[in-house]
């Protein structure tokens, strides 16, 4: 979930690895930047252009290059773009970075995985689901189409995978 934990995968051997939470103190930065040089595959998700910008800048320091995700509200007002054309802005503007490549949308439901009533979870998780594929839509119809969409967990799994959104 955070860059310390990732920098100790990494120092771990570990690879593929993916930041979920949203890396924006500009110390946390200059970390991510220096671990995209040595981690292979490493991803983070970001949720603001001017983040993607100061990190985008960071990389440049560092001469390397990231993949990002980006994060979307789930409706907990935390972290993420609170709407479909905020995903665009900020698909747009990652795309005028030479050092970021888009390639997906996190969308992580934290709430919705501990609704111990299966048939409320699942009315829940379909509601949330249909939000986050006008995301998904909105971004496709401005050319963004994600590669990936990530975010199911435990609690939801099952529902995730029939709905057939997350990849």
């Amino acid at each position: 979930a955070k860059i310390g934990e990732a920098e100790a995968l990494a120092e771990g051997g570990v690879t593929g690895i993916l930041v979920t939470s949203p890396v924006a103190a500009p110390r946390a930065i200059e970390r991510l930047a220096a671990l995209a040089n040595r981690a292979a595959g490493l991803m983070a998700v970001v949720d603001h252009p001017a983040v993607a910008e100061a990190i985008d800048a960071a990389l440049g320091a560092e001469g390397a290059t990231l993949d990002v995700i980006i994060d979307i509200d789930p409706g907990i007002a935390r972290t993420g773009v609170a709407s479909p054309a905020a995903a665009v802005e900020l698909a747009r503007a990652i795309a005028t970075l030479p050092r970021l490549r888009l390639r997906g949308v996190q969308f992580y439901c934290g709430s919705q995985q501990h609704i111990e009533n299966f048939a409320e979870r699942r009315a829940a998780i379909v509601e949330r689901t249909a939000y986050l594929q006008s995301v998904i839509d909105g971004l496709a119809d401005a050319g963004f189409g994600p590669e990936i969409v990530t975010g199911s967990g435990t609690g939801t799994h099952r529902i995730d995978l029939e709905l057939g959104v997350f990849t």
